[in-house]
Order: structure tokens, then C-alpha cells, then sequence
């Protein structure tokens, strides 16, 4: 069955991708040459780069070649100026090139080996960065580094591999954090154990390169390793301008080591806001639609806009705080389409109060709505996901990663689904069930005028966010839709147990 994604465009971007002769750098630049991107290639092995032109020459795209060494000043700075001189501006950097080198602890890596891995992953990254920021900021572009899931967690042997995708990951943030004024985003990919041949480069024979990758089946929670392509989609992800309120993210493709045509979706919270909005987008994408939301709400509009795509939406009014209902909901779903491919959990309350504030009925109604829920109804779909190796999407908050004064409840209640979300892929991923969240920042919705602001108040709050929000605005519900109907798709394959922030990098500032 054919799959649909997220709508990923990058027509007419000049994309400029390193370590682009094989690998991730290879499969990434194939898929922006489909996506319509105008590419600059570089990479060492001139023959093996000339063939990944050639490659994304089947696609449309006019590669411009530049071979070259990332770790020479002169030749970053002559891939940065022929890549403008050509198209004329440059609106992506995907920094790629990297190299394990070979295995080493503190007592076995030689101080020339720390060196070259530094210098290859680490100070290259921050030199192109430098030298492309100038020509970003005038196309307010974006830039996508590839990391590691080795530099988020410690594993033994590879010293200096881990230490040079801890300093890419931070970097990143930081970048990111100074980079948002400018309306450029910085984002990376940490891949899990992906099969290239980096191990064969770093001297493992075939025999200990199969070992390997059989043994990784165990570290990795969906069984697997990953394939180039599961990244280079993620890359071309955050590239795009459906990344478009995505920045300072680090994105673990790991398969939880850390696709919509057909499919059947229950989406909660659907009548409004980032529910109603990711609704209407599943139903571009092909979704059999199934959507809950509070008897009082009023739908009509959310079933018109999909149904002006071709759906046919499954109207289940119910509160999710109600086990009957819940237990309803999943029950005319299946009976309906036969089926359940998808959960998203997004139905929500926010209730403003402190400690000293916040009533116990009050915090037992938003623990209720926001948490119990969502365990509730997970349980309840879960048998029938198994059936299909589905997924689920919970929507939580920034709100969980941040402490905010006057939002207690919430705070926790948010907290609460991302360790759910955790707890479960984990639990799922022997089943190949994916469970993943969205973590939205100030999103442009009803839910703080639900919450008792007034229109001046709620008219300062956004103004405000203009602060506290490094990309220097509140996001846009189809924003959040887009990274939801991501996580949701074949595109994400090899992604689970991620909270990932669509906050306008938020999450990388310090609270003010």
C-alpha cells in the first residue's frame, strides 16, 4: 500500500549537503533532488560523489559537484562561496560529513585520533556554520546537523566518537538559541545504529560488521536497526517548511534506542485548535478519520474542512474523562473501519493556579482530562494497534521540559504523558508499536481564553512570547499538525519514545 507523508516540499531551495558521497549524506541528497531541491554536493571520494549526482540527476536535479575535505579551511570556505556563486543564495546546510575512525576508550584513544574526530564532526560543523550564517539569514534558511544517539547516551568504546556528537547536539541549541531573531532554524538527527558503511571505515571485518548489527536488534526497542532512508526523511523533515516552528530540536532516530493512506486515526479534541488542525491535515493525507471531542463542542466545522478533502469523518462525541465513553469510542471505531492504525491524544485542559491556588478538584479535573486519559484510552486502543503495528501521538507541552509559575496542574499533568510516552514505546516496541509526543510551545488557540484570560490578557500573552519564544513569535496550530502527522507516518519508522518540541525553541531558552 502506498504510503502518504507529511507534505514535505523543498522546491527551489539551495541545499548544500556534506558527506554526501554515500550513506545518510547519499540518501539525503537523492531525497531532496525528488523533493525538488537545488543541491551542492561535497564530499573526499569524488567517484562515489559523482555517482550520487548522477543519482539525483533521475529526479530533475542538476547537482553542482564540489569535492572537497571539511576539515580544510580553505576548501569550506570555496564550497560556501561556489555553492552562492552558482544558484545565488543558499537556504539549507545539512551538515553531514563525520567519520567513527575506530573504537577507543580514555586509555586507548591516541591524542591524533581525538584530534581528527573533533576536527572532522565537531569543528567543521562550526566552521561551515559561520561561514553559511551570512547567506541563511538572507533566506532565512535552516540547518540540519547530523549527530548521533551517541551523543545523547554514553556507551563504551567510542570516546570520541560520543564526546564530538555531545559538542554537535549543543551547538545546535546554542546556535539555534542566537540563530531565532534572524528567522533561521537549527535542528539535528541522532541517529541510531543505521547500516552504512562507517563500521567497515573504522576497520570492523564482515563478520564483525553482521555481529553487530545482529546484536543491535537487542539495544534498539523495535527490534532493528534503521536504513538511510528513515534519516534522510527526518533531515528533509526539519529542512522543510513544515518544520516551520521547529528549532533547537534534537531528533533521535534510534528506533527508541535513547503512513496515512488508508490508515485509521482517532484524533480526541478534534472540534478546535491543534486538534481540528491536525484533523484537517490527516484528511489531505488520505486518513480514515475517527474524531472524539465533548458533546458540547461543536464539530461541524472541523467536518466540513475534511470532508473538502475527501473524508468522511467518524463523528464519536464523548468526554474522555469518562471510561464508558472512552471505551465507546475505541469500540465504533473498530466496528466502523475495521480497524485502528493510529491514536492521537490530544484532548486537554488548562486551569491556571499555584499551590497555593490550585483547589484539589481543580488539579483532579486536569490530572483527570490531561493524564488518566490518555493512560485510559492507550490501554483501550493498544490491543487493536498491535494488529496493525500502529502508532500513537500524544500531545503534551512545553510546559513539562519548563517550570512556569501559575500553571501547576498543567505543568504536571503534561509531565505525566511524556513519561507515559516513554514508558510505553519501550513496553510497545516488541510489538512494533511507535509511541511519540509533540511538544507544543504558545500555540495559537482557544485553550488560554478556556482558561479564564480575558482578550487584553490574552492579547499581552502573546506579546509576550514574542520573548520568550527564541524564533520570536507564538506558533501556529498547523505547526504542531504537521509534526503530529509526521511522528504518525511511515516517515517516522524509526522513531519512538521521543517528545519532540514544536516551541519555537523554548525548550533551549532560560525561563524569563
Amino acid at each position: 500500500m502506498a504510503v502518504a507523508t507529511p507534505p514535505i516540499l523543498l522546491s527551489g531551495k539551495v541545499a548544500l549537503i556534506t558527506g554526501a558521497s554515500s550513506g545518510i549524506g547519499a540518501a539525503t541528497s537523492v531525497l531532496f533532488a525528488k523533493l525538488g531541491a537545488k543541491l551542492v554536493l561535497t564530499g573526499r571520494r569524488v567517484e562515489h560523489l559523482e555517482q550520487t549526482g548522477k543519482d539525483c540527476e533521475q529526479h530533475g536535479a542538476k547537482p553542482l559537484i564540489v569535492p572537497g575535505d571539511v576539515t580544510k579551511e580553505a576548501d569550506n570556505v570555496a564550497l560556501i562561496q561556489k555553492a552562492v556563486e552558482h544558484f545565488g543564495q543558499l537556504d539549507i546546510l545539512v551538515n553531514n560529513a563525520g567519520i567513527l575512525l575506530s573504537l577507543g576508550t580514555i586509555e586507548t584513544t591516541s591524542l591524533q585520533d581525538f584530534d581528527t574526530i573533533m576536527n572532522t564532526n565537531v569543528r567543521s560543523v562550526f566552521h561551515l556554520t559561520s561561514l553559511a550564517v551570512p547567506h541563511l539569514i538572507k533566506t532565512e534558511g535552516n540547518i540540519v546537523n547530523v549527530s548521533s544517539i551517541y551523543g545523547i547516551r554514553s556507551v563504551p568504546g567510542v570516546l570520541a566518537y560520543s564526546i564530538s556528537k555531545s559538542a554537535v547536539d549543543q551547538m545546535t541549541h546554542c546556535v539555534a538559541l542566537e540563530m531565532a531573531p534572524k528567522k533561521v532554524r537549527v535542528n539535528c538527527v541522532s541517529p541510531g545504529i543505521i547500516v552504512t558503511d562507517i563500521f567497515k571505515k573504522s576497520g570492523f571485518s564482515e563478520e564483525a560488521s553482521a555481529a553487530f548489527l545482529e546484536q543491535c536488534k537487542e539495544t534498539h526497542a523495535l527490534g532493528r536497526v534503521g536504513h538511510v532512508d528513515e534519516v534522510a526523511s527526518a533531515i528533509a523533515f526539519l529542512a522543510s517548511d513544515s518544520a516551520s516552528f521547529i528549532t533547537g530540536v534534537t531528533l533521535p532516530v534510534d528506533g527508541g534506542r535513547h503512513a496515512m493512506c488508508g490508515k485509521v486515526a482517532i484524533i480526541t479534541g478534534a472540534s478546535s485548535g491543534i486538534g481540528a488542525a491536525t484533523s484537517v491535515l490527516f484528511a489531505k493525507l488520505g486518513a480514515k478519520l475517527v474524531l472524539s471531542g465533548r458533546p458540547e463542542d461543536n464539530f461541524e466545522e472541523t467536518d466540513k474542512n475534511c470532508k473538502q478533502h475527501g473524508a468522511e469523518p467518524l463523528i464519536v462525541p464523548g468526554d474522555v474523562t469518562k471510561e464508558a465513553d472512552n471505551v465507546a469510542l475505541i469500540e465504533k471505531a473498530v466496528e466502523h473501519f475495521g480497524k485502528l492504525d493510529i491514536l492521537i491524544n490530544n484532548a486537554g485542559i488548562l486551569l491556571l493556579g499555584t499551590i497555593e491556588t490550585t483547589s484539589l478538584q481543580d488539579f483532579d479535573h486536569v490530572m483527570n482530562t490531561n493524564a488518566r486519559s490518555v493512560f485510559h484510552l492507550t490501554s483501550l486502543a493498544v490491543p487493536h494497534l498491535i494488529k496493525t503495528k500502529g502508532n500513537i501521538v500524544n500531545v503534551s507541552s512545553v510546559n513539562s521540559i519548563r517550570s512556569f509559575p501559575g500553571v501547576l496542574a498543567y505543568g504536571s499533568s503534561k509531565s505525566v504523558i511524556d513519561q507515559v510516552t516513554r514508558c510505553v514505546a519501550l513496553e510497545m516496541a516488541s510489538n512494533k508499536i511507535r509511541v511519540n509526543s509533540v511538544n507544543p510551545g504558545v500555540i495559537i488557540t482557544n485553550i488560554q481564553r478556556t482558561a479564564g484570560f480575558t482578550e487584553e490578557q490574552y492579547a499581552a500573552y502573546l506579546e509576550k512570547s514574542k520573548t520568550t519564544h527564541a524564533l520570536g513569535r507564538a506558533g501556529e496550530a498547523d505547526e504542531v499538525a504537521n509534526a503530529i502527522a509526521f511522528l504518525a507516518s511511515d516517515a517516522a519508522s524509526f522513531i519512538t519514545g521521543v517528545n519532540l518540541p514544536v516551541d519555537g525553541g523554548r525548550h533551549v531558552m532560560c525561563p524569563r
